[in-house]
């Protein structure tokens, strides 16, 4: 009894060891906002911008996606995963916001130079098989919140939403990630004096062309990899309670927000008047709506909003750059 006793624990114990020792899994690497899978148009991630990895084991069993708080830095190591990025002989170790088995959100280092590398995640020591990583210029995707593209009041930070709309002159702050790389910022910290990043940017809302000089700031928030594009809302811009808007950053057109948001875009009604009750309508499609996965919604769209309003400050003019 005690020879079975002791071939049983030696037995489990190899088990065990097994299992804890089986690699992760590297299924997918997209923007975090735009999540546009790799080979299709406008995919690929930035350098200094959100990346969303899925697979499989890259994290402790049972752990859950908790944001960390950037304002005391984003570790290199969490739940057990780590992040290693490999491209043109350079390799970078991305800062990680969360990590579950399934899912780990991370942000890729401004020194990641474009082309095409791997990425490797690590659990408890152990590597992925390396998986393809495309990394571009810029690769920018609109953040959603609640099914709506995000977009806050410059001045108090308040999210636009169906009974907080948007009007003409107003400023508006649109969220998301991938503009390019910038190296005046942390890629691990929140800072008080982000900066604007030079790639071009061009506004569409309402499927109306947004003057250059209606566009004030592009670059980095106070958060790592979090992009804001601030803009001033002209008037001619259709009203109505699913405005589409969508970007051309660089040399790429945007998918458009209200689309990528389940048909909801900007709500925008010149009388500031709530679009709580007014019948539901699609927007006017954008020339890009058949090409990614309509009406998905991100997670950390969701966290990364709940901390905004909740932590570090209201969101004003100055917060980006003193514009």
């Amino acid at each position: 009894m005690k020879i079975q006793t002791i071939l049983f624990s030696l037995l489990a114990s190899i088990t065990h060891a097994q299992v804890q020792s089986a690699p992760p899994v590297v299924t997918a690497v997209m923007n975090n906002s735009s999540t546009i899978p790799a080979g299709f148009p406008n995919s690929g991630v930035a350098p200094s911008s959100l990346l969303v990895i899925q697979g499989s084991g890259m994290a402790a069993p049972g752990s859950t996606a908790v944001l960390q708080d950037s304002a005391k830095g984003l570790p290199s190591t969490l739940t057990g995963a780590s992040i290693s990025v490999t491209v043109g002989g350079t390799t970078v170790t991305p800062a990680i916001y969360y990590g579950s088995p399934t899912a780990i959100a991370a942000v890729l280092p401004a020194a990641t130079p474009p082309g095409n590398g791997t990425i490797t995640v690590s659990y408890n020591g152990t590597p992925s098989t390396a998986a393809p990583i495309q990394v571009v210029p810029s690769a920018f995707g609109f953040d959603i919140y609640h099914g709506w593209a995000v977009a806050t009041d410059a001045t108090s930070g308040a999210l636009i939403t169906e009974t907080n709309s948007a009007q003409p002159g107003e400023v508006l702050v649109f969220w998301g990630t991938g503009l390019g790389s910038d190296s005046a910022d942390s890629d691990n910290t929140y800072t008080l004096s982000p900066h604007a990043i030079s790639t071009p940017v061009q506004m569409y809302i309402g499927n109306v062309a947004v003057p250059a000089a209606a566009i004030a700031y592009s670059g980095a928030s106070v958060y790592p990899g979090v992009d804001v594009i601030g803009v001033t809302i002209p008037s001619g811009i259709p009203n109505g309670c699913f405005v589409p808007e969508r970007g051309r950053v660089g040399h790429v057109y945007l998918l458009c927000a209200a689309e990528r948001a389940a048909i909801r875009g900007t709500v925008l009604r010149p009388d500031g008047a709530s679009c709580w009750q007014l019948t539901h309508r699609r927007a006017e499609p954008c020339p890009l709506r058949t090409l990614f996965g309509v009406g998905t919604r991100h997670r950390f769209g969701t966290r990364i909003h709940q901390r905004l309003r909740k932590q570090q400050g209201p969101i004003d003019a100055s917060t980006f750059g003193g514009w």
